[in-house]
């Protein structure tokens, strides 16, 4: 990272030289593509300096006419604040640059603004506001299919399904997930088939089919021996997620083998975070049949392993069940204690409770496009007055010029009239009688 940095400081400070010596577009791209490239390699680990590349990247294609640079400076002014979780303020310049790309017809255009609208789809996704997300995810697809970019096209139907997916509108996701799938399989991209087979099987958990479910996540371990990196991550997830729809159906049994064997993966692959939720879940399988020492055992476990509670109600609730436990075994200290460690956590997270925080961020989104919308809005009023100035000024001039045509062509008939009139005056006229 530290030779990136390095290099975009040689290019910034190296830019005033170079731009006086480039003479010729083609050059020009090249180093504001570069600029804009290292920008967006250093966005969430120096913000200041990406964002100090990308505005001389701005000022440079701006200067030259560059209309598709600018436009790109505007899609990495915006990335930049999205990895730096500023999205409510970045998808304005999102925006800026897909409005700005609707003018150029291009293939490096449509490209990015797929890329555009995806990254803007994420960002309303990220606020709860999924239809918006659906949306742009839509937009990013039409553009993607446009330039037959497979791997755009498959990318955003697979996270408009997920947006879908939270929206509850589950067969549409469907849909769209295995048109997914398809892509995937022409290309032979087995990590991104295991994705989508585990987010099939969460979609026809979602819709009763539990059948379909466990068809799809046992469709994951096709792919065991395809070379995908991190597989035991996946395979965790898919025997966690198995487990589950067997407790489902009320098979205790196949449960428990599948919480544990979730939990071998995971601890083999050392993802200590997931884990946490497989040793709680399976504890919770062992209290309801009743299996006390076993539950507290896996609950401890779960606990030792040490993971961040802070702000995460879905996993600070283990003490809650803890102390459900605790009442089960008649051990009132063991209660006492695990409910006064749940209330803690629950006055720390008070103010920070995940529906307080999901109508915050769907009013702060909301305000800052609604801004956005609104100063279009003026832009193109203000365009649309300029224009309607520009129409009354060559309806005046060409007034003036006909009133004026119109005055000496008056003038001139009444010269031409006299004239005519002295004439017969004249003619008519016997000097001899003077």
């Amino acid at each position: 990272m530290k030779h990136i940095q390095l290099a975009c400081i040689l290019i910034f400070f190296g830019i005033g030289s170079v731009t006086a010596s480039i003479r010729n577009d083609a050059a020009a791209t090249v180093v504001i593509d570069h600029l804009l490239d290292s920008a967006e390699d250093v966005a969430g680990t120096d913000e200041v300096l990406a964002t100090q590349l990308v505005q001389r990247a701005e000022e440079y294609a701006k200067n030259l006419g560059l209309d598709f640079e600018y436009a790109r400076a505007q899609f990495s002014k915006g990335y930049i604040k999205q990895v730096n979780s500023g999205g409510e303020i970045g998808v304005v310049s999102y925006f800026n640059a897909a409005t700005l790309l609707e003018d150029i017809d291009s293939q490096e255009s449509k490209r990015l603004s797929s890329v555009t609208h995806k990254n803007i789809a994420k960002i309303f996704s990220s606020y709860f506001q999924y239809d918006k997300a659906i949306e742009h995810y839509h937009k990013s697809y039409l553009f993607a299919k446009e330039i037959d970019d497979t791997e755009l096209e498959r990318s955003a139907l697979y996270f408009k399904a997920r947006a879908l997916r939270k929206k509850g509108e589950y067969l549409l996701a469907i849909d769209d997930m295995f048109e997914a799938s398809e892509i995937a399989l022409e290309e032979e991209d087995f990590t991104f088939l295991i994705k989508v087979n585990n987010q099939l099987g969460l979609l026809f958990k979602d819709v009763g089919d539990y059948e379909k479910a466990i068809e799809h996540y046992f469709e994951v371990f096709v792919y065991k021996n395809k070379n995908v990196k991190i597989f035991p991550s996946y395979a965790g997830r898919s025997y966690h997620n198995l487990a589950n729809i067997y407790l489902l159906q009320g098979d205790y049994e196949k449960a428990e083998e599948y919480f544990l064997k979730s939990i071998s993966t995971r601890l083999e692959a050392n993802i200590p975070k997931s884990t946490f939720y497989s040793y709680m879940d399976l504890a919770e399988l062992y209290a309801r049949q009743g299996k006390l020492e076993l539950a507290e055992e896996f609950y401890q476990n779960a606990i030792d392993l040490e993971v961040a509670m802070k702000g995460k109600p879905d996993k600070f609730k283990i003490y809650k069940q803890m102390a459900d436990l605790a009442i089960l075994q008649n051990n009132v200290e063991m209660f006492m204690q695990h409910s006064g460690e749940y209330t803690a956590f629950l006055e720390k997270d008070l103010f920070k409770n995940i529906e307080v925080t999901q109508i915050e961020q769907q009013n702060t989104i909301n305000l800052v496009t609604e801004r956005y919308y609104q100063l279009m809005e003026a832009k193109q009023r203000e365009e649309d007055m300029r224009q309607l100035g520009i129409w009354v000024a060559i309806i005046s001039l060409l007034s003036l010029a006909s009133y004026i045509t119109f005055t000496k062509v008056r003038a001139y008939r009444n010269k031409k009239l006299l004239e005519k009139e002295l004439k017969e005056v004249m003619v008519d006229l016997n000097l001899d009688d003077l």
